[in-house]
């Protein structure tokens, strides 16, 4: 799943911003306002996204990726856009709510 960054304040901010996967639904889409980050899309196409919602380039978002084998391709992905990749060991609910928090410089986690 990829979190993005929702820097909004927070009297504004849904109480789900998240779509969950359901048995009718076939894919998971991660919302932020009216731009939606489709799972199933290129990873590329969705850092576009990300990055025009934050108004930025591509290769100025920092992504934070727990560093496992299983993400080395999405790490590869990441790297070869252009993007700034934290790798972090554990704590991956800390990554997964940084990008809400306006002074983390986070802008994006991918599990």
């Amino acid at each position: 799943m990829l979190r993005i960054a929702d820097r909004r304040p927070a009297q504004s901010v849904p109480l789900d911003p998240v779509a969950l996967h359901g048995e009718d639904r076939g894919r998971q889409e991660v919302a932020d306002s009216d731009v939606r980050v489709q799972i199933d899309a290129p990873l590329d196409a969705n850092l576009s996204i990300i990055a025009g919602q934050l108004r930025k380039r591509v290769r100025d978002l920092v992504v934070v990726v727990l560093d496992r084998p299983r993400h080395e391709s999405i790490i590869d992905t990441l790297r070869s856009v252009g993007c700034r990749v934290r790798l972090i060991s554990d704590g991956d609910v800390a990554a997964a709510i940084a990008p809400s928090l306006p002074e983390s410089g986070v802008d994006a986690m991918s599990a």
